[in-house]
């Protein structure tokens, strides 16, 4: 079976259309940029409940970019809090370790000293 081709014409795309709708594109591109900009500074100010909750109304990318930078954020002082936590509790614990030391030497040296005055006595 061979296809009646004789009604087909070639297809050729016109320049004029081909620059418009690359134009459209483009305009469509800087449409999204500014919504995902002014999105982007209406929720730096929101605080994190406020964010949440805006994530029904607004189903917009860039909320969730938020959250997931302030999650970071949060997630890097945090760290940051307790390395220094982890830092200055090594540093009592070795103080504690020394001073129990030297409480184990001056009881020895009571003991000593009792020892001393009972057998002097």
């Amino acid at each position: 079976m061979q296809a009646d081709l004789a009604h087909t014409v070639a297809v050729t795309v016109d320049p004029g259309e081909a620059d418009r709708a690359r134009a459209e594109a483009e305009a469509e591109a800087e449409e999204l940029r500014q919504l995902e900009e002014r999105g982007r500074q209406e929720n730096e100010y929101m605080s994190d409940w406020a964010l949440i909750g805006a994530m029904g109304k607004h189903p917009l990318a860039v909320n969730a970019v938020e959250m997931n930078r302030r999650l970071k954020d949060a997630v890097n002082q945090l760290t940051a809090e307790l390395k220094a936590f982890r830092t200055s509790s090594d540093k009592l614990a070795t103080m504690v370790v020394w001073l129990t030391v030297l409480l184990v030497i001056l009881t020895l040296v009571l003991v000593a000293l009792t020892v001393v005055t009972i057998v002097t006595a």
